[in-house]
């Protein structure tokens, strides 16, 4: 059976289940609040910038083909960072100061970044342990700025700024996680109000028996609540105490004439 749902029926509807919505949201944020300080655990991030000039033999072209040039090495920069050479090195170093990470694990906390037309680029290193996450950070940075003219013409690979203790960690986001919770919870909520709502097959009003049924009204029950039908049947009782009464006065006259 196919109803139309206008805004006025949505609102009703809602208000009708507001705490299923309530608690539904609350739900949603206390899981928010497990998932983010129980189950997940907080990731530091630590960056180092550098930058890098043109080869030797292309200094002398123009200025624009330099800046060209620049950005299609910076690109090439990125991915010598990320391959084996840099990497295994770096776990080599990383592993004599007690540090054991894999060039897999390297790849996967590792990230390369670079501004639209900028000639600096910086590598950002994620670990569970703040300290950590600086070491891996500086270490690739040495690792590249030492191997990367062994293989590719560079001119000068410059460090500008070295990797920091992170002092906050940058995962899990704590108030957004609790806002999709939130948001989460809202929705299961209203979800769940229109299921409840489906399986109520009770008849709500009047134009439903006339126009999706084509029946006709023959009579109205009115609302009785608690009050009035607690005073009814009080009425009720009394009656029939005192209908009770009236027998037993008639019966015992009866016995006495006999």
């Amino acid at each position: 059976m196919e109803q139309n749902i206008n805004i006025d029926e949505f609102y009703q509807i809602i208000k009708k289940h507001w705490r299923i919505v309530l608690n539904s949201a609350i739900v949603g944020v206390i899981l928010a609040l497990i998932v983010t300080f129980v189950v997940m655990t907080p990731k530091y991030q630590s960056q180092t910038q550098i930058v890098a000039t043109l080869p030797k033999q292309q200094q002398a072209q123009d200025t624009n083909n330099d800046v060209t040039a620049n950005l299609q090495l910076v690109n090439t920069y990125k991915e010598f960072v990320m391959g084996d050479v840099v990497l295994e090195k770096s776990s080599r170093d990383l592993k004599r100061i007690g540090i054991k990470r894999s060039t897999n694990q390297l790849k996967k906390a590792l990230q390369v970044t670079q501004p639209q037309n900028s000639l600096m680029f910086t590598i950002k290193a994620k670990d569970i342990n703040r300290y950590d996450a600086k070491a891996i950070a500086n270490i690739v940075a040495y690792e590249f700025q030492k191997n990367v003219q062994k293989y590719l013409n560079v001119n000068k690979i410059s460090i500008i700024s070295k990797a920091q203790v992170p002092q906050k960690p940058v995962s899990p986001k704590k108030g957004l996680n609790i806002l999709i919770g939130l948001v989460v919870g809202i929705v299961c909520g209203i979800g769940l109000v229109f299921l409840v709502e489906m399986r109520d097959l009770t008849i709500k009003d009047e134009d439903f028996i006339t126009d999706k049924l084509g029946l006709t009204v023959i009579g109205h029950v009115a609302r009785i609540s608690q009050q009035q039908l607690q005073q009814t049947t009080n009425a009720r009782d009394f009656g029939m105490d005192q209908k009770n009464r009236k027998d037993n006065e008639v019966t015992t006259r009866r016995g006495r004439n006999i």
